[in-house]
């Protein structure tokens, strides 16, 4: 038993979900505060009802920004923060540490950001490389006339409505 107690002593310390990539990330956050409260301030985002979590967490960030506030609030929801970085999130509570807390918290609102608007659960209205991907279908009135093009195109039949369900 003492050889194996002398063996797990000197094991490592097991790296978070992420393998350390968002504590990594908080080494950059002085750069990214130079620029992000002013892209916050400036631009609007929206999204889908999957993404209402992240607008929300986006609209506090926003409020901490323009009052200068140094402390997330404790209402503040965690819906948007991945699993991989809620131990971070967890981490810092659980030491008291209110600013890591809230470095942590802002990039994690940011990436996740980022990722909504490259998977497109985020938009930026009036935007032409992050728009609502809605923008680019027909819309009903539309695809009536296109409809029988594209059938012809994929090669159904337009007046069977089983085999071209479009």
């Amino acid at each position: 038993m003492s050889r194996l107690i002398a063996a797990n002593a000197g094991a490592t310390v097991r790296l978070p979900k992420d393998h350390g990539h968002l504590r990594l990330l908080e080494g950059s956050y002085t750069y990214i505060r130079q620029f992000a409260p002013k892209v916050l301030k400036a631009v609007r985002f929206k999204g889908g009802t999957e993404a209402q979590p992240l607008i929300a967490a986006l609209e506090i960030l926003r409020e901490l920004n323009a009052s200068g506030a140094r402390t997330v609030p404790d209402k503040a929801p965690t819906l948007s923060v991945p699993a991989r970085w809620q131990g971070y999130l967890d981490e810092a509570a659980a030491k008291g540490d209110a600013t890591a807390y809230r470095h942590y918290r802002e990039l994690c609102v940011l990436l996740a950001l980022r990722d909504g608007l490259r998977s497109g659960d985020v938009y930026m209205p009036g935007s032409r490389r992050y728009n609502n991907p809605e923008t680019y279908l027909f819309k009903p009135a539309q695809w009536v006339t296109h409809r029988a093009e594209f059938c012809r195109l994929v090669g159904k039949s337009p007046m069977r409505r089983r085999r071209c369900r479009w």
